[in-house]
């Protein structure tokens, strides 16, 4: 259900119920305050009725809508003097004789009636007047003041419904302009012309957007860079395969093959880099206990390192049940990255420290190695997707500054040449 039609049917029935609830104590009040009008108008003709000679009572005049529903016939008084009775009114009727002052009911010629007594001296003064009618005055007077509050209440509903029409445009609009929208489109909405209860919520989108299109140039840009990395390996694989043929003896063929497998073997790990990539970009969020990670670094990388005779030390000293706000895979990958190019840098029989330690509520780790650094040039670029520095001849899948060249470019020159040279040229 929408907005607009939920505040519709909300709105509707609290109106109902309001309505309801304001008719029923509305109409109990004038019921109330009309018996008591009644009453006193009781009180009022017996007053007048004590010394009145009989026939010549007339019922006291009535204001409102009263004075319309009364009819003078309904009105009974009877005068009690020792055994005389007197009827002063119109209309008669044999009323029981009263044994109590006050307020009571009676029947007599087959209707029921409301009756005041007032004892006199030696005898009764009785007032009586039909209770059917004092209902018909009642109903009058309760629809008098109910009935217009009935009637307003749907025109209320229906300013109201306007009103939220109104107040619901600017989301109409938002809704048909988002709707309007190319499917592939970031762009911010527009905040002008909103309320302001609205532009929170048109902010945190236009965010969601920014990080969005983010991650769409991220991925853009990834492609971009997988295709570079992958292109230069896979030329110099093909050119090696292709320079096979032209081998002119079997050590030439073997020196060839062996090109052509290193060429393999460095497009493999160009692959499994970009896979490593992907995979920590779409890492989830997480915690890992830092202490037992770094713990297995020396035996995770135990082949490298005694590949160069590198010794690997830690120096953790942060808690034991210190945890980082990494998922445990994203954490590998960087601390993975970080050792490889330590040991691929680090001298033969090098040492490399990984430190690990507090600075305020921060958990610092870095990782030191005895290789050359970068230049000063260099370092604003080294966080660049698949960078290299200018002389970098070991393997891995930076681009390659110009004025250098990989192993692969020379082995697919030192094919070219070997081909002019069968060729004759």
């Amino acid at each position: 259900m929408s907005l607009h039609r939920k505040l519709l049917v909300g709105i509707a029935l609290v109106l109902l119920l309001m309505g309801g609830i304001a008719t029923l104590i509305g109409g109990y009040n004038v019921r109330h305050e009309a018996g008591e009008m009644l009453d006193q108008n009781l009180i009022q003709v017996a007053q007048l009725a004590l010394n009145a000679p009989a026939g010549a009572l007339e019922p006291p005049p009535l204001s409102g809508r009263a004075r319309h529903e009364r009819r003078e016939s309904e009105l009974v008084a009877t005068r009690w003097s020792g055994n005389a009775v007197t009827n002063l009114a119109s209309r008669t009727v044999q009323l029981p004789r009263p044994m109590q002052s006050g307020f009571g009911d009676a029947s007599a010629d087959g209707r029921a009636w409301r009756t005041y007594a007032v004892q006199t001296g030696d005898g009764w003064m009785l007032v009586a007047e039909a209770v059917k009618e004092r209902d018909d005055v009642v109903r009058g007077a309760m629809l008098s003041a109910v009935l217009p509050m009935l009637l307003a209440l749907p025109l209320i509903g229906l300013m109201i419904a306007l009103l939220i029409r109104h107040t619901l445009a600017p989301v109409h609009r938002l809704a048909q302009s988002m709707e309007q929208r190319p499917p592939l489109s970031t762009a911010p909405l527009a905040e002008t012309g909103l309320p302001r209860e609205m532009l929170p919520v048109v902010g945190s989108f236009n965010q969601l957007l920014a990080r969005v299109n983010t991650a769409v140039e991220r991925e853009r840009g990834f492609i971009t860079d997988a295709a570079h990395a992958l292109r230069t390996p896979i030329t110099a694989v093909q050119l090696q395969a292709e320079s096979l043929r032209e081998a002119r003896s079997r050590s030439d063929f073997s020196q060839r093959l062996d090109e052509l497998i290193a060429g393999i073997a460095r497009g493999h790990h160009t692959v499994e880099q970009l896979l490593t990539l992907a995979r920590a970009e779409h890492a989830g969020s997480g915690s890992t206990l830092l202490p037992s990670l770094l713990r297995l670094l020396p035996e995770r990388c135990a082949a490298a390192l005694a590949a160069r005779a590198i010794t690997l030390q830690l120096a953790v000293t942060v808690p034991d049940q210190t945890h980082v706000a990494l998922h445990p895979h994203a954490l590998n990958i960087v601390l993975d990255n970080l050792l490889d190019n330590a040991i691929r840098y680090s001298p033969a029989g090098g040492v490399i420290r990984v430190v690990a330690g507090l600075n305020d509520s921060t958990v610092r780790i870095s990782v030191r190695d005895q290789g050359p650094g970068l230049p000063q040039q260099e370092l604003e670029r080294v966080f660049d997707r698949f960078y290299r520095p200018a002389n970098d001849t070991t393997h891995g899948t930076g681009p390659c500054p110009k004025g250098t060249r990989r192993p692969e470019r020379a082995n697919r020159d030192r094919g070219r040449e070997r081909a002019r040279s069968v060729n004759g040229s």
